[in-house]
């Protein structure tokens, strides 16, 4: 009789069969039951021992599955080196998969075990190095030589995701047994919980709550297994675990699609990518004449959109019976899935197209569309080390394709224009009854009386449109929602959805919900507090300034201000991403570069780990009521806050991002801050810092903020602030005035003036004599002959001579800094200085 196994048994297997590797570096004992199943070398000496501890791991923690399936799981896992050894019958095909998904996760022959090493106790102390230290642009040459810097055992959060400089290689047993207790205790935990939902309903179990458990396991493996190495025998290895265990199970996924599949098409698989468009005109297209009331719409656009792309990657899955570890990689509002190649799942995508263009064109009238693609079609070789790099290519040029058609699967059929598609809305627009946020649609009766009810009680007549009022509810949620518990699934739109999208549901999980979860819905949590292991963790940047129960509005976000009550707009994305992604990685003799797909995966990870969970924990930290986020993720962010928190902010982010990528030179970021009115409209603060961005990117060397219409370099801005709070100190002291500022601010421009090559007016050239005239006149204090205030007067002193190219070129920044700190404080104007300006 041949074993018949689901999707979901053999993605469990694959991604447990390493987990033994841990058990072993964390030194247990050898296993009699399973001993001597290891596979045996030339001399008869056990070998890959870690099966024999991945299978004692199992059996351990058993979950409930009917039909001894546990138990094909247990065997699975645990033979992909030795299947000689065990007794189970009619199974190769499913082991098959597991061990082709296994080779080309690693990417790695597998030849020789961990043990075989001439250093025999050298798997025992080879950490998983960053990443990010092997990639590089060639800006560099010393770019990839920081080989030492690599991650402790710890269980991951925001603070211990950051590499530590390590030149030793020392024996990690008592760090290894400390993560695997507390890993192994939290997942009896998971165990128990869903042995308890089996014991309710058996018959219904695998269909309905074994995928989730092992959506909470992938969890769990993510959060302890991040920093362990996936293969020692490599010099610096660089892929974690956990994403080499994701990986196999996600090849292991497509493997049993495309066995299962009646009809068989060569290449046997795709990779079905999918992306936004035209995002940004979407969050900002608010009403420029209500821009008080965007705070409480901008970050339920951005969380509505993000969700979208949720629940798209949930219906292709559905659409595809597919597992929710098919998806390779999911960031900053991109995925990739990879599956089985087939006339049907081709026809089952048109679908899915066919109806997310025409609810994308109709929802956001035309301003968002999602792109998806599965053009990509590949063998295993092509998910291998040589070739992976040349897949991802393709990937994203026929992404790149798909946005020069957009909406086509709505706007066309069959190669013919469907002209009654064109018109978005139908109804008339009266000035009178139009929608106070978006501008764009009527308002109607119901949600006016519901907007008063729930936002604004004393606004006599507001005017809200039905969808502007879904946002709004959104985001008053999203503030409320303290456990941060939410879930996807398909059916019909309940009184529970908050948002509804081509035939999927999301909303908030109810209070008693995670003590019995309900079938076949997806859960996440959004929260690092999450205390509820069944439901898997995600990351997103959802931080945001609460008053009272509400999102802040940003007059009451500018009060945070000390001087001038300005907002400022940061943006910011990752310098020459594309090119470290596709060319950074070692080369081959040809030049070509040689990256696998789990260590595409863990820079993937990494990279978003660090503006997805880390800066918003930076925020929350240090910034929770000022700074206000927008969107954060992938490679890029976008937040307003109080302008003099998000300059601090500003500093400390970037520091703290070149300690996350093991202070890798090739690797920064470019951002802009423009200041805006608390009042002004939002969208014309964002466009124009996105113009200050993409002037910043074209320095020569990026890596750079452009900030009081000043670009500068992130090494100098530490000492510009420094000296702005030097100038504010001796205001203070009334060692100088705010008028001896502006006149400094003017030599600054003068000093920029005779920087230019053409239309030289000579008179520019005066600037050093007036400022040492005015610091003669104004600053110095004289007493016996003797000067009493050296420092100030050296230190404006230097701002010309030898040192003026380093301070005189950026000094707009400082002086900006200190005059908008102090715009609205009195301050005497000194006699001497009155007369002398």
């Amino acid at each position: 009789m041949i074993m018949s196994l689901s999707i979901h048994h053999i993605v469990l297997a694959a991604l447990m069969h390493d987990v033994g590797k841990v058990m072993q570096r964390a030194g247990c004992s050898d296993v009699p039951k399973y001993k001597e199943k290891c596979r045996k070398d030339s001399n008869n000496y056990l070998t890959y021992k870690h099966a024999m501890w991945t299978a004692d791991f199992l059996d351990s923690h058993p979950l409930t599955l009917p039909e001894g399936n546990w138990e094909s799981i247990v065997e699975l896992a645990s033979s992909h080196h030795c299947k000689d050894s065990w007794e189970m019958h009619n199974y190769d095909h499913y082991l098959d998969m597991i061990m082709q998904a296994d080779q080309i996760s690693s990417s790695w022959d597998r030849e020789e075990p961990e043990e075989s090493s001439t250093d025999k106790q050298r798997y025992l102390k080879v950490p998983l190095y960053s990443v990010f230290s092997k990639v590089s642009t060639g800006e560099n040459k010393t770019a990839t030589n920081s080989t030492q810097w690599t991650y402790p055992l710890q269980k991951l959060t925001p603070d211990n995701a950051f590499p530590k400089e390590s030149n030793d290689l020392i024996d990690q047993r008592a760090a290894y047994k400390a993560l695997f207790d507390s890993f192994e205790k939290d997942y009896s935990t998971l165990c128990e919980y869903y042995n308890d939902l089996a014991k309710k309903n058996i018959a219904t179990f695998e269909t309905e709550h074994f995928p989730q458990f092992i959506d909470a396991v992938d969890s769990l493996l993510k959060t302890y297994f991040w920093c362990v190495p996936a293969n020692t025998m490599e010099s610096t290895p660089i892929g974690s675990l956990y994403h080499h265990l994701h990986n196999s199970a996600a090849i292991s996924a497509a493997l049993y699609a495309q066995d299962e599949c009646k009809e068989h098409s060569e290449p046997p698989f795709i990779i079905i990518a999918a992306d936004l468009n035209g995002i940004q005109n979407y969050l900002y297209d608010l009403n420029p004449e209500n821009s008080s009331k965007a705070s409480k719409l901008l970050r339920s656009r951005s969380f509505q959109i993000q969700m979208i792309m949720e629940m798209l990657a949930d219906k292709v899955i559905n659409e595809l019976d597919l597992s929710h570890l098919s998806i390779i990689s999911s960031q900053g509002g991109r995925w990739f899935i990879l599956a089985n190649n087939s006339k049907e799942n081709e026809q089952k995508l048109e679908e899915v197209k066919r109806t997310v263009n025409a609810e994308m064109f109709t929802r956001f009238l035309g301003l968002v569309s999602i792109n998806l693609s599965w053009e990509t079609k590949l063998g295993l070789a092509d998910l291998g080390k040589e070739h992976f790099i040349n897949t991802m290519n393709r990937v994203y040029e026929f992404l790149e394709k798909e946005k020069m058609n957009r909406f086509s699967a709505y706007l066309q059929k069959d190669n013919q224009w469907q002209t009654e598609n064109f018109v978005i809305n139908h109804d008339n627009l009266y000035s009178d009854q139009i929608c106070d946020f978006c501008k764009r649609r009527n308002c109607d009766d119901k949600s006016n009386e519901k907007y008063r009810e729930i936002e604004s009680p004393e606004e006599e007549n507001p005017r809200v449109c039905h969808h502007c009022l879904q946002e709004i509810n959104l985001g008053r949620n999203l503030a409320e929602n303290k456990n941060k518990l939410f879930k996807i699934w398909q059916g019909e739109e309940d009184k529970n959805t908050y948002i509804h999208f081509a035939g999927m549901n999301f909303s908030q999980v109810k209070a008693d919900e995670p003590e019995a979860l309900k079938g076949k819905e997806h859960y996440f949590c959004l929260s690092e507090e999450n205390k509820n292991l069944q439901i898997p963790k995600r990351y997103l940047a959802t931080q945001v300034p609460i008053k009272n129960g509400k999102v802040s509005t940003f007059d009451e976000i500018a009060k945070h201000n000390e001087g001038l009550q300005d907002n400022a707009v940061m943006k910011g994305d990752v310098d020459n991403l594309g090119y470290i992604i596709s060319r950074g990685w070692q080369k081959d003799d040809s030049g070509n570069p040689i990256c696998s797909i789990t260590e595409y995966s863990t820079l993937s990870f990494m990279l978003d780990y660090f503006f997805s969970a880390y800066l918003p924990a930076l925020i929350k930290k240090q910034y929770q009521d000022s700074i206000y986020t927008i969107y954060s993720g992938g490679d890029d962010f976008c937040l307003i806050g109080a302008y003099e928190k998000v300059i601090a902010f500003a500093s400390e982010l970037n520091e703290k991002f070149n300690e996350f990528c093991a202070k890798n030179p090739d690797i920064h970021f470019s951002a802009a801050i423009t200041l805006a009115h608390s009042k002004e409209p939002i969208k014309f603060s964002i466009n124009s810092t996105e113009l200050r961005l993409k002037d910043a990117k074209q320095e020569p060397h990026k890596n750079s903020l452009h900030l009081y219409e000043t670009i500068v370099q992130w090494d100098k801005l530490t000492d510009l602030l420094d000296f702005a709070d030097k100038l504010n100190n001796w205001l203070d002291q009334e060692e100088l005035t705010l008028q001896f500022l502006y006149r400094l601010l003017t030599y600054h421009q003068m000093y920029l003036e005779t920087l230019n090559k053409e239309n030289v007016n000579y008179r520019n050239f005066l600037y050093e004599s007036l400022l040492n005239y005015d610091i003669k006149r104004n600053i110095e204090k004289m007493k016996d002959n003797k000067l009493t205030n050296p420092e100030i007067v050296n230190k404006l002193r230097s701002l010309t001579g030898l040192e003026e190219g380093n301070t005189m070129k950026y000094l707009r920044i400082p002086l900006c800094h200190t005059i908008y700190k102090n715009r609205n404080k009195t301050r005497t104007i000194k006699t001497k200085e009155n007369k002398n300006v």
